[in-house]
């Protein structure tokens, strides 16, 4: 089985190609299949201009340009429609977790053991605020939709392919990892592992305030619209 890694950017110059050869590398040493595809959300920083430049050196790379940012959610469901492997991986560009780690969800999908590999992180976080954050999701998660994980929003999320032919997912933004999950929860089986977290080197996340009241307004839409 291959795996599909779908990398999202925005504004993530400094950190594209360095991310780009990690997935290469762990391909190298694995010896398993891949395929990359880069979603570029309008970045501003040089991010596209590198992708267009060098399109011809990365010819294993799958590229989507979107002219502008609208959302994680659309992002990711671009990609979604380009994948070919069997098993899809979400990668960002921050490079937040080792990549070694994904043979062991390989390994669980492989064995038919589940068919969606959760990654619960754990390690040093950025703040007592963002501690505080991720607990008030996963309890709100919890309450509004029955579903209890421990790192709903982390990104190491590595599932079978077949699992979104058989979801509708209608997120735009951040809202999109949950339902994912929770959508998935429905008709497959999840298994959650521990996952050490890799702090961001280069530059700032790009989640802002302003993105955890999207996302409560698209999970009141998703409980009460659906």
């Amino acid at each position: 089985m291959g795996i599909s890694f779908i990398i999202p950017t925005y504004n993530e110059r400094a950190n594209i190609e360095f991310c780009i050869q990690r997935v290469r590398d762990f391909s190298n040493s694995s010896k398993i299949e891949i395929e990359i595809i880069v979603v570029d959300s309008g970045s501003s920083d040089g991010t596209s201009e590198y992708l267009k430049e060098n399109e011809s050196e990365n010819s294993d790379v799958i590229l989507v340009f979107q002219k502008t940012r609208l959302g994680m959610g659309v992002a990711l469901k671009e990609a979604y429609k380009k994948v070919t492997q069997e098993i899809v991986c979400h990668y960002e560009c921050d490079c937040p977790f080792d990549l070694d780690l994904v043979c062991n969800a390989y390994q669980l999908l492989n064995d038919k053991k589940c068919d969606f590999v959760l990654g619960h992180r754990i390690g040093e976080r950025d703040s007592l605020l963002r501690k505080a954050y991720t607990l008030g999701y996963r309890v709100f998660i919890y309450l509004m939709f029955g579903v209890s994980f421990k790192s709903i929003n982390f990104s190491f999320k590595v599932f079978k392919n077949e699992i979104l032919k058989n979801i509708d997912l209608k997120s735009k933004a951040w809202f999109i990892d949950a339902e994912l999950v929770i959508e998935t929860n429905k008709k497959y089986k999840i298994e959650e592992i521990d996952i050490s977290y890799t702090k961001r080197e280069n530059d700032q996340s790009t989640v802002v305030l302003m993105d955890v009241f999207h996302i409560m307004k698209e999970a009141f839409d998703y409980k009460f619209k659906r």
